[in-house]
């Protein structure tokens, strides 16, 4: 569903997609948020600054290389494999709520996108399209829009 409304609005000609990734980690002694979405949109390449406060901090310790990011593309793509992984652990738990963005013009983005898309539909053995880049980057994606 989602891959189908990226495709649609890249043939309306739409440039990008903003949300917000509600939900929050268990940093607390209160109960844990059941909406995850604070964790899972920057996997699928959706973009924003990372929120200033305790979260940030956490990221920015996790590993040296952490040290100056300050957007969710800087730490959930980290060239450096373990950096990444601890920047999406520390988000994880002490994440918040964000406003998000796809840039739907941004290659990397998409490829970021279409990769998390196909991972997660091979995780949960969907029966689903296989998406590339060239599919997404087409005019209209594949797609005939009404």
């Amino acid at each position: 569903m989602l891959a189908r409304m990226v495709l649609a609005s890249r043939a309306a000609g739409v440039s990008s997609i903003h949300l917000l990734g509600a939900g929050s980690g268990n940093h607390t002694n209160g109960p844990k948020s059941e909406t995850t979405g604070y964790a899972a949109w920057p996997r699928y390449g959706f973009d924003g600054t990372i929120p200033i406060g305790e979260a940030l901090n956490r990221i920015r310790q996790a590993h040296p290389d952490l040290a100056e990011v300050s957007t969710f593309s800087e730490a959930y793509f980290h060239p450096n494999l373990v950096a990444r992984n601890e920047a999406r652990a520390a988000w994880s738990i002490y994440g918040t709520y964000a406003i998000l963005r796809l840039d739907l013009t941004n290659p990397t983005a998409l490829s970021h996108f279409v990769e998390y898309l196909n991972h997660t539909q091979r995780a949960t053995g969907r029966n689903a399209e296989n998406y590339n880049l060239q599919t997404v980057f087409t005019r209209n994606g594949g797609y005939e829009y009404p």
